[in-house]
């Protein structure tokens, strides 16, 4: 992510517990709406990585 590029943005968020993304969570009804909607205003797929520390985003 180039911190100079006003077009991207990150969505950081912290979980407890990694299983909400790689369990039942992600077959939500309205998570699978946000993955399909989100190919509209998105350049690239979703992307999902664990155990990222903050300061190490930009890696």
């Amino acid at each position: 992510m180039d911190p100079k590029d006003s077009t991207n943005i990150m969505l950081f968020e912290e979980w407890d517990n990694a299983e909400y993304y790689t369990g039942a969570h992600m077959q939500t009804e309205h998570l699978q709406k946000y993955i399909l909607d989100s190919r509209s205003f998105l350049q690239d797929h979703l992307k999902l990585a664990f155990g990222i520390q903050p300061q190490n985003l930009n890696e």
